[in-house]
């Protein structure tokens, strides 16, 4: 049983010298294995020292494998990270304006969202008839708790969504989101734009002053 070990122990040994860097580190670990056969059927019977350093020479190859394994791993992430790096660096300035243009979608859905809810609040006071129009208006402003603060932010979130929308359709065209995988976004994009100044359009009607009445 020894000279099977042995010839077991040799091939193992062989199997790991293919990997020149593993086998390095580790040809003294598999040295001590084989060193220590001779102790192990002094202090235990045969079958017990062959089955320990079975285990040992298991043990090991196991140990060895998986180092090994890791090893190719990150060799092979390491040389995908270089290559997928390579376009981001290259396209840097692109990237930067798609996370700028999605900053701005985000930003656009919260002054959305402002307008809306001021805007409801507005509509139980607001009284959408020529002779009320105006008197409606200035008895928000002036008789309403928060009226004033609840008319400009419905004026500023409206105005504010003009002002974003276009500043995301340059970004969106300099970061050519307008092609096919970002036609969605850039299609969007264009109808939030002419929806809010077609909304901005009409409001300057519903204040009833000179400048609606002649619109």
């Amino acid at each position: 049983m020894r000279e099977k070990d042995l010839e077991l122990a040799s091939r193992i040994g062989r199997w790991a010298s293919h990997f020149p860097e593993e086998w390095r580190e580790y040809q003294d670990w598999l040295r001590d294995i084989i060193a220590s056969q001779s102790v192990l059927q002094q202090r235990h019977r045969a079958w017990q020292a062959v089955l320990i350093f079975r285990w040992r020479l298991f043990y090991f190859v196991v140990y060895v494998a998986g180092v090994i394994l890791l090893n190719q791993l990150k060799s092979l992430f390491s040389v995908r990270e270089v290559m997928v790096t390579q376009p981001i660096l290259l396209n840097r300035y692109r990237y930067i304006l798609q996370r700028t243009a999605t900053l701005l979608a985000v930003a656009e859905l919260t002054l959305c969202a402002i307008a809306a809810l001021t805007g409801i609040m507005l509509a139980f006071y607001y009284q959408p008839t020529a002779l009320g129009a105006y008197k409606s208006l200035t008895m928000i402003v002036h008789q309403v708790a928060n009226g004033t603060i609840i008319l400009s932010l419905h004026n500023i979130a409206g105005n504010g969504v003009i002002v974003l929308a276009l500043i995301q359709i340059v970004v969106m065209f300099v970061g050519r989101e307008f092609w096919l995988s970002w036609f969605t976004g850039w299609l969007s994009g264009i109808c939030l734009t002419l929806t809010a100044i077609g909304l901005s359009w009409t409001a300057i009607v519903l204040t009833w002053e000179q400048t609606g009445f002649w619109r």
